[in-house]
């Protein structure tokens, strides 16, 4: 039921808004009647984008209330026009923005979610993401966990490149709000942190031992991806050479079955020939382990070899008691050590938080609002890419940011 107030809410909100700003006519043509008011196409599309369904399957089951009752309500093509005139209006945009320094906060968090496309929209060319249809969305969040800034790209697109891109496109904003960025290891790039620097902003970013800017390090992952794609390739080799072996002894089991002395001409019984064949079976379901296995080897060579060049990566270090010890910003107790990064007294481990103070890592325990807000951001219609148009999914994203309006009770 929080959610029908919530629509009854908006819906209130929306229709005050459109009549107090007189745009009612660039909704519904002047010289038209409409059997519906402002205020129910507002609820129904409210309703809408809550679902999470496609319009066929949000009408079926609409069709089906009102074969009990009555046929009131606006029709798909007259909710799908609605939308898209609220699209061009960038309606939820400006509620949203006109609010944004009642939810600006000093400590801004930044994650971002992959939202699969299952609709095969046109956006699905360019939002790819390892062979899946998906576009990467990033959220900008304050500490109370309201969304302050989009972005949209492409699924492949790394958290870095794009955190770069968000800082640079929405700089003014962050510097007149003196704004601290908080991100996790993804985001740790030297790139955004000069520009963050250079432009007065403090980025709270632990430290990534693998981050892709490290000219090192880009030359061990190229190293490791060669000999991973080399093994690939060996590994599918042999096992195309194992299936053409498995195709022609099945052939031979076949004619021996056919005959009555059970021996080809070869003089191979039908036992022996079941042997070969469970060989050959087991021996191309180890290869197909295997190249399972690739990708996480790859990763566990990727990180022997950085722990090669600066030992002081490894996460796996003994504890030596002699190093000694700092105080946890968990338990407040002088316990941590300096050589495992582990907390005596609360068992802690701060390795994930390496570059840090403990000052810095207090405020780090912020991050997990951008979390709960992705949590939440990712139902109805923002939960798979359902919109045919980039307009689309933005409006469809601002629309479910002015839902926080009042979750959070910022309009009441």
């Amino acid at each position: 039921m929080k959610y029908k107030s919530i629509i009854s809410q908006k819906s209130e909100y929306y229709n005050d808004y459109i009549i107090a700003n007189n745009i009612a006519h660039k909704l519904f043509d002047p010289s038209k009647h409409s059997k519906y008011d402002l205020k129910t196409y507002l609820d129904i599309y409210f309703l809408f984008q809550k679902s999470g369904l496609s319009y066929a399957v949000f009408y079926d089951i609409f069709k089906y209330a009102n074969s009990l009752d009555s046929d009131n309500y606006p029709k798909k093509s007259c909710l799908h026009e609605f939308k898209n005139k609220l699209a061009r209006l960038d309606l939820h945009r400006t509620i949203h923005n006109d609010h944004l320094d009642e939810v600006m906060t000093t400590d801004l968090l930044i994650d971002s979610v992959n939202i699969p496309n299952k609709n095969n929209s046109i956006l699905a060319n360019n939002y790819n993401y390892k062979g899946k249809k998906c576009a990467k969305i990033t959220h900008v969040v304050s500490d109370i966990g309201y969304p302050i800034i989009p972005s949209f790209d492409p699924g492949n697109d790394n958290d870095a490149k794009i955190g770069l891109k968000v800082i640079k496109d929405n700089i003014s904003l962050l510097k007149n709000n003196n704004v601290s960025m908080l991100a996790d290891k993804g985001y740790d790039s030297k790139n955004i942190r000069d520009f963050a620097y250079d432009n007065g902003i403090s980025v709270i970013i632990p430290q990534n031992i693998r981050r892709a800017d490290n000219a090192n390090i880009k030359e061990i992952k190229r190293i490791e991806k060669e000999k991973n794609n080399n093994k690939r390739k060996q590994l599918m080799i042999s096992q195309k050479n194992l299936r053409m072996q498995l195709k022609q002894k099945m052939a031979d089991r076949n004619k021996i079955k056919n005959k009555a002395n059970k021996t080809n001409i070869k003089n191979i019984s039908l036992r022996s020939l079941d042997k070969i064949i469970t060989n050959i079976t087991t021996n191309i379901d180890d290869i197909k382990s295997e190249r399972k296995e690739l990708q996480k080897q790859l990763k566990l060579n990727i990180k022997n070899e950085i722990i090669k060049i600066d030992p002081n990566n490894n996460d796996d270090k003994k504890c030596i008691e002699n190093m000694g010890f700092r105080k946890c910003a968990f338990c407040d107790h002088k316990k941590v050590c300096n050589v495992c990064e582990k907390c005596k007294k609360c068992k802690k481990n701060l390795s994930y938080y390496r570059g840090l103070s403990n000052d810095d890592i207090i405020r780090y325990k912020k991050r997990i609002r951008v979390e709960h807000f992705i949590s939440h951001y990712k139902q109805g219609r923002t939960a798979n890419l359902k919109d045919k148009k980039i307009k689309m999914l933005v409006d469809t994203t601002y629309n479910r940011y002015t839902d926080f309006l009042f979750i959070k009770n910022i309009i009441k």
